[in-house]
């Protein structure tokens, strides 16, 4: 968010600890069901990081493209 100049502070701290609470839920439903269902949160904030790697990739390929264009 911070590269794309769209960075919120409260946005960031309310999701930040908003999953945390869904994720520790979902641990404690699972372990009361039986059912390892903790890993599907970490399957699903693996995939997250990768996506936010994914997009910091494009913004700084751009910067660098456009860098050099101006040039």
């Amino acid at each position: 968010a911070s590269l794309a100049k769209n960075f919120h502070a409260d946005i960031f701290i309310s999701g930040f600890f908003g999953n945390a609470v869904l994720a520790a839920g979902l641990a404690y439903l699972g372990d009361k069901m039986g059912v390892p269902i903790y890993l599907a949160a970490v399957v699903v904030f693996g995939g997250r990081i990768f996506d936010n790697f994914g997009v910091i990739r494009r913004i700084l390929i751009e910067k660098a493209k456009s860098h050099t264009e101006v040039k």
